[in-house]
């Protein structure tokens, strides 16, 4: 079952009455479509699971009836269908997504919150998943993020212990299957981990939050999967959890961390050598659990989005090219909204977002809708939007102006005569 609705509009709305464009489109209306299916959905990978080319979701379900990983079919055109729910034992608590086992496809890990265990789904290679494999993975796993820490083998996994304070890392044998874990402390109350190669050695370090003390571990990787000792960053009074990418296009890989109660996120921007800036805080909702990097407005600069539980909405914080960041825009998604994912579900060149909310156990994809020139989201191009685009008009080479976002159709981060001329073009009058 599918609720459509234009974001920040309040109006019902169905996909068909949506225009085409036939640019690029920079925009920040969403078309919510709501999937039942999930139970207590707190976690979300977006993947080709099968060999049809098309988006797939999959979705850690924490308790109740669907106890496991549910899986959705997309068509491309960014609906999805309830395919398979596969039985996890544990309260699945976090998922990931590479090719473990060198076949080509994406398999599937998740960590349980009761029993410590990381549990493999291998890719049976259709996008149907074998019986998961598990392993001792730490008390409390709250998190986990899957990457090739030693160069050899393919990704390994990595798992975060709310309860022990610690990382614990399961080197990859080569076929999927993973050797005993070994555990690395990093701060008190570990919850959220990223990995990045921060030090520019070609190796991937991990960055994990701990939540007791308000700061971020970075543990250094000496190129054979043994991580060093931590440092720590201050982020706030509840870091729960963090991504990593170069938000200021310099320098390497920074961190985007979670302080759950000072409601805002933290950016720490790399030194070059894998130390970390002072953090700087931007404003979100209340209730937020997760934080993604990825490029929403396609203007080749990654920004954040992060889900509120408390209020149901998503945060989108548009990167102004030098790692700091305008204001939050808020997005309404589902109750408990805990996670997010970010891809292009419809192959339309704009990014959209996918959110299970635990509350609702629905899953919401927050599909990216606009017409190239649309500057108030009303579904068409015509005289109001000429009168917003013109104060935004700045020339060739000139970034565009706070607010003005939705001007770049062209996506060259300025808002000039290629940007009216796509508007001409997509002009349907009054």
């Amino acid at each position: 079952m599918r609720r459509f609705v234009l974001l920040g509009l309040g109006i019902l709305i169905s996909p068909a009455s949506i225009l085409a464009d036939e640019g690029v489109c920079h925009g920040d209306a969403f078309v919510e479509q709501v999937y039942e299916g999930a139970t207590e959905a707190c976690a979300v990978v977006v993947r080709h699971f099968d060999d049809d080319g098309e988006w797939d979701i999959a979705v850690a379900n924490l308790f109740g009836s669907g106890n496991g990983v549910t899986v959705y079919r997309g068509d491309g055109c960014g609906s999805f269908i309830l395919d398979t729910i596969y039985t996890v034992p544990g309260g699945p608590r976090a998922i990931d997504s590479v090719d473990f086992d060198g076949d080509e496809d994406w398999d599937i890990v998740v960590v349980g919150f009761s029993n410590g265990l990381a549990s493999v789904l291998l890719n049976n290679g259709d996008g149907t998943f074998a019986a998961p494999v598990q392993y001792e993975a730490g008390r409390f796993t709250v998190a986990v993020r899957a990457g090739d820490l030693d160069g050899i083998n393919g990704p390994d996994i990595v798992a975060a212990s709310h309860n022990t304070d610690r990382v614990t890392v399961l080197l990859n044998q080569g076929d999927g299957t993973f050797a005993a874990g070994v555990g690395y402390p990093a701060g008190d109350g570990t919850g959220g981990i990223a990995l990045a190669d921060v030090d520019g050695d070609t190796d991937l370090d991990v960055l994990a939050t701990n939540r007791s003390d308000g700061t971020v571990s970075v543990l250094l990787n000496d190129g054979n999967g043994v991580l060093g000792p931590p440092t720590n960053y201050a982020v706030g009074n509840d870091a729960y959890a963090l991504d990593a990418g170069d938000l200021d296009g310099m320098n390497g890989p920074d961190i985007a961390a979670l302080d759950r109660s000072g409601t805002t996120v933290n950016i720490l921007l790399n030194q070059g050598d894998g130390t970390f800036s002072d953090a700087v805080s931007y404003a979100v909702g209340q209730g937020a659990f997760a934080v993604q990097i990825g490029d929403l407005n396609e203007d080749g600069l990654l920004d954040i989005a992060v889900p509120n539980g408390t209020d149901g909405t998503v945060a989108v914080l548009l990167n102004r090219g030098d790692g700091s960041f305008q204001d939050a825009r808020f997005y309404n998604a589902g109750g408990g909204a805990y996670d997010v994912g970010i891809a292009d579900l419809d192959g339309d060149r704009d990014a959209d977002m996918v959110v299970p909310n635990r509350n609702d156990s629905t899953v919401s994809v927050l599909m990216s809708s606009c017409v190239a020139g649309d500057m108030d989201c009303d579904g068409d191009v015509d005289h109001d939007d000429w009168r917003l685009f013109a104060p935004c008009l700045t020339g060739p080479g000139r970034q565009v102006l706070d607010g003005c976002e939705r001007a770049d159709a062209d996506g060259d981060t300025d808002a000039d005569l290629a940007d009216a001329d796509a508007l001409f073009r997509s002009f349907g009058g009054l």
